[in-house]
């Protein structure tokens, strides 16, 4: 899952959820997402959330995700994990 981001994030943070499943990405730098809409398998809804240093991402996702990886570039970031 691809995340486009407006400017170089500073950096990154992240933890699983446990009840519902899911993947919380706290993200220093800005983006352009609003509405995302899951493209992968296994994904239900994605919600976005300003915040003061940044963005969170919360990915809710049908099982508990494992092997999470993230990556970064000048302006997106990667998600990928297992279910």
């Amino acid at each position: 899952m691809v995340i486009p981001l407006a400017s170089m994030p500073e950096g990154f943070s992240h933890y699983i959820l446990k009840a519902p499943w899911g993947v919380v990405v706290n993200v220093k730098a800005d983006t352009r997402a609003k509405g995302l809409v899951p493209d992968t398998p296994g994904v239900k809804r994605i919600k976005v959330l300003k915040l003061t240093t940044g963005h969170r991402f919360i990915v809710y996702t049908r099982s508990r995700p494992k092997n999470v990886h993230i990556r970064t570039t000048s302006t997106t970031l990667t998600l990928s994990f297992t279910l």
